[in-house]
């Protein structure tokens, strides 16, 4: 019984010699590739400008409130009037509360199709990385509790795509001219 563990023990080991695992943490991958260091950029400036004009209405709306309660305290306004500002009030509550669930779902869009577009370009890297080098395995980092460092191939994902990148995108670019010029229509001359 001591003999088959230990030859159980051998095979498992030769089995698993052979075996080529990297890790890929995709997480800091995007935060660090160019293109998601961008993307991040472009989403905080329109947050920042969305939340500013946000601000700006809500002093409105708040000025317009403290408005209604002076009129309410020196008894400037009738019960009809009141009731009438009161729902023109409660309107512009509501629409600024709806343009800010819009400018959330807007942002959380924006962020999902840069997020989808990167993410889609490193796993095809990594793909690539796995079949070129014969990696048997290669995980994403939050799935393992621990690895040695050698194994970690996120830097070299990174510096992938960084270089191919700019190479994408100008082959998009010279593509896009090249479409342009095959659907002009010449000009006939008369």
């Amino acid at each position: 019984m001591k003999k088959l563990f230990i030859i159980c023990i051998f095979i498992s080991a030769t089995a698993f010699a052979d075996v080529k695992i990297g890790v890929a943490d995709f997480q800091r991958a995007l935060n660090s590739v160019e293109e998601g260091k961008d993307a991040k950029k472009k989403l905080l400036k329109e947050r920042d400008k969305k939340a500013k004009e946000l601000e700006d209405r809500k002093k409105t709306l708040e000025k317009e409130r403290k408005k209604i309660e002076g009129d309410v305290r020196d008894g400037l306004l009738s019960r009809e009037a009141l009731t009438q500002k009161g729902a023109e009030f409660d309107k512009k509550a509501f629409e600024l509360q709806k343009l800010l669930n819009e400018y959330t779902q807007s942002m959380q869009t924006k962020e999902a199709e840069y997020t989808n577009t990167i993410l889609a370009t490193l796993a095809k890297i990594v793909s690539e990385i796995q079949e070129k080098e014969n990696y048997d395995f290669i995980l994403e980092k939050s799935t393992v509790i621990a690895f040695k460092p050698q194994y970690d191939l996120t830097a070299r994902v990174i510096k992938i795509f960084n270089e191919r990148k700019p190479k994408d995108q100008k082959a998009t670019k010279d593509t896009k001219a090249t479409d342009e010029k095959k659907t002009e229509v010449p000009q006939s001359k008369e």
